[in-house]
């Protein structure tokens, strides 16, 4: 007879979906209709974004590496120089590549882990990622000279107060476009999936095209390529369970929210532990839950020897062998690598799984202090 796991022995992961009879009832209706890909829960997943965030277009395809790919295609040209961190998922800087751009690194902020603006240099453009879910509010982005695009892959649901109004990420003055990504561990998810959100008719008209191979003047069975596309559509499938699952953001984000602020509280005391700051200016979506830690790789693996899964964000990008001729001298970057950990927070972790994660750090830090 198999023996029964113990709660206390239970696998804890970092990040976690959470999905349920909606999204299954939403896939059902999709395989018993018409259309599997290409339908109506397409456009309608699009339109609800728009109305969440109130951004005027949104383009979903398959993937949040997608979305950076076609946004970087459709604004640079070769040889363009784009400003972004070092701080985050390979896909940032890999788009700009793949648009045969020059990726160009900046320092972060030790407190928010976010980029730098760099005024003393010209460049085309610059990505800018939400770290962890946290938006970048830096005034001196007003001063930037180039577009702008946020990568907002962390932080759908975080919000920024403009004119004494909160104000949803993917609405912004400054950025030309905001990309989005729906992985599982996100604030929402559709499986895979990703969208760009923009105010910009003709860049959404353009993604549109470069989604589905760039086909267009259709006429019967005739239709025109005007140049490379991609197969980056998003299916029908989907969609529906996008439309369920951005119903319960709001939800998501509450119990994200709680989870957090649990932490500050139980872990404020901990002289050796660093915590995550949210600005008054600003609501974070809590992605993640990261804390820069003494001794990060001893407490990493005391944590999955209990079975609780933390995670390093990120290696820095120009430590790939892919990378490291971009290689810069940047001190906040190299202090956070060495020292940050993504704690557990997804919607469904629990207090009791949240106990074992805070008792754990704890009394770990009193046996140091011995």
């Amino acid at each position: 007879m198999k023996k029964a796991v113990s709660r206390k022995n239970q696998i804890i992961p970092y990040g976690y979906h959470e999905v349920g009879k909606e999204e299954e009832q939403a896939v059902k209706k999709i395989l018993r209709g018409r259309y599997l890909t290409q339908g109506n829960a397409v456009e309608e997943f699009e339109k609800s974004l728009c109305e969440f965030t109130n951004s005027r277009y949104a383009v979903v395809v398959s993937s949040g590496t997608a979305a950076l790919h076609l946004a970087m295609i459709s604004l640079c040209n070769p040889g363009d120089r784009i400003l972004t961190s070092p701080l985050t998922f390979v896909a940032t800087v890999n788009s700009i590549s793949y648009a045969n751009a020059i990726p160009v690194f900046n320092d972060v902020s030790i407190e928010t882990y976010l980029l730098e603006p760099d005024l003393s240099m010209k460049y085309k453009g610059a990505i800018i990622v939400h770290f962890a879910g946290l938006p970048n509010t830096c005034n001196e982005w007003k001063n930037f000279d180039g577009w702008i695009v946020e990568d907002a892959a962390h932080s759908l649901g975080a919000e920024r107060l403009v004119n004494n109004k909160w104000q949803q990420i993917g609405h912004s003055r400054y950025s030309i476009a905001t990309i989005l990504s729906f992985h599982p561990v996100k604030s929402i998810t559709t499986c895979e999936g990703g969208a760009i959100l923009t105010s910009d008719r003709n860049l959404a008209d353009e993604l549109r095209k470069l989604r589905s191979h760039c086909i267009s003047s259709r006429k019967g069975y005739l239709y025109e390529i005007e140049k490379v596309g991609f197969n980056y559509r998003l299916s029908d499938l989907n969609c529906a369970i996008g439309i369920e699952q951005l119903k319960k953001l709001p939800k998501f984000m509450e119990k994200r929210r709680e989870i957090a602020y649990r932490y500050i509280e139980e872990l404020r005391n901990v002289e050796e532990i660093i915590l995550p700051i949210e600005h008054e200016e600003v609501r974070s979506a809590w992605h993640l839950f990261p804390v820069r830690i003494k001794n990060r790789d001893r407490i990493y693996r005391q944590l999955l020897d209990n079975n609780i899964k933390c995670q390093v964000h990120y290696i820095p990008v120009y430590k790939f062998s892919l990378y490291k001729h971009l290689y810069k001298d940047l001190p906040n970057v190299e202090k956070i690598f060495a020292s940050e950990l993504s704690l557990p927070i997804f919607p469904a972790l629990s207090k009791t799984q949240q106990n074992r994660v805070i008792e754990i750090l704890k009394s770990n830090f009193l046996k140091t202090k011995r």
